[in-house]
């Protein structure tokens, strides 16, 4: 995990896109806390890049975060993150 992190904060943006791939697909593994500590944070970030792909590829992989999150943190942090994405113009 320690490594998507890290490639979630690089310059370019394809290792941000992987970084989003990848805390999806571990978000299964880490557990609610860490999902809810960590990655939804991550992620409401990664949904403000300034790369239009960052967050195409953000609003596709929010399956497996939303699944291992509390539904107070999905209806308040990653639904409107999601809502948000939906109606970007770009």
């Amino acid at each position: 995990m320690r490594l998507a992190l890290n490639l979630a904060h690089d310059e370019n943006d394809k290792l941000r896109e992987s970084a989003i791939k990848l805390l999806n697909e571990v978000s299964g593994d880490m557990g609610q806390q860490i999902n809810e500590c960590y990655i939804v944070n991550e992620f409401r970030a990664l949904g403000l890049d300034e790369q239009t792909s960052v967050r195409c590829t953000l609003a596709q992989n929010l399956t497996n975060v939303s699944k291992n999150i509390s539904t107070d943190v999905f209806s308040q942090q990653l639904f409107p993150l999601y809502d948000q994405l939906t109606i970007d113009k770009d």
